[in-house]
């Protein structure tokens, strides 16, 4: 019989009942916490408390109270049988954090606020306050892949965008850093070379739109600007001839061919 019996910090009170031919105590810890043991474990050692000296003897069993880790200023412990702190955030915020989570050098100690913050604000932000390291690298791989010269580098390139005013070189369109928080929103910066069979080189590059930059794709920019002036002119000559219709009375003879009246409705092309 287990009954009375002392099993390290257990003093086993009375029997509990049986399951599947298993026998359960009613133990009591010597914290003074009242539990349910199985009769086996009591006796070979494995159960010696309630769980309060659980991780008694462990490595990074140690007090933290008023540390400062990172951004986190330890207050005092809190649920004590997990080894849960409470600490400050320099931001302000309260939080629960394990002694596991504070004793680990590498992860980044705060509330969660250094993982949402964006652009320059993130510890692990590279390049300017305008282009980011990651956009620079991407430049820099796609040239590689399609073997075109870089010789700029991406303190240029900032400077670049700021001698345009941040305007589209092509249309004047103001125009969003690439790193900017509003860059999904449109008019987002594009670096594009001017003669598409030379590299990235110092005279062959400007900063764009970015959908024009689609549009234009590997065209030379003298080649580029026709082309829009042709689609200009064309709509142009179009909206005319659909005004010039309008114009016609309804009772006149007078037929116009249908490739010049076209399907779309006229209203899309009048001011």
């Amino acid at each position: 019989m287990l009954e009375g019996n002392v099993y390290g910090g257990v003093t086993v009170v009375s029997f509990a009942f049986s399951k599947s031919g298993n026998s359960y105590w009613n133990c009591k810890c010597s914290c003074g916490k009242d539990f349910i043991a199985f009769g086996s474990r009591i006796k070979n050692g494995s159960i010696y408390s309630c769980g309060c000296r659980k991780y008694e003897g462990l490595k990074n069993n140690k007090d933290y109270t008023g540390q400062k880790i990172g951004n986190l200023t330890v207050i005092k412990p809190v649920e004590k049988e997990v080894r849960m702190w409470l600490c400050r955030c320099d931001c302000g915020s309260f939080v629960k954090k394990s002694s596991k989570f504070l004793g680990k050098s590498r992860l980044p100690k705060s509330c969660g606020c250094l993982s949402k913050r964006r652009g320059i604000n993130h510890p692990r932000w590279t390049g300017t306050d305008l282009v980011s390291g990651h956009y620079f690298c991407s430049i820099l791989g796609n040239a590689k892949s399609r073997n075109l010269l870089v010789n700029l580098d991406i303190i240029e390139l900032t400077n670049m965008l700021k001698e345009q005013n941040f305007k589209c070189a092509l249309s004047g369109l103001e125009l969003k850093p690439p790193n900017s928080p509003e860059r999904f929103r449109g008019n987002v910066a594009s670096l594009d070379r001017i003669d598409s069979s030379n590299g990235y080189e110092t005279g062959n590059v400007r900063w764009i739109h970015s959908d024009i930059n689609i549009i234009k794709q590997n065209m030379n920019s003298d080649d580029f600007i026709e082309w829009c002036h042709r689609v200009t002119e064309y709509q142009e000559s179009k909206k005319q001839c659909l005004k010039a219709f309008l114009k016609i009375p309804k009772n006149s003879s007078c037929i116009l061919s249908r490739p010049v009246i076209h399907s779309y409705r006229y209203e899309n092309y009048l001011e």
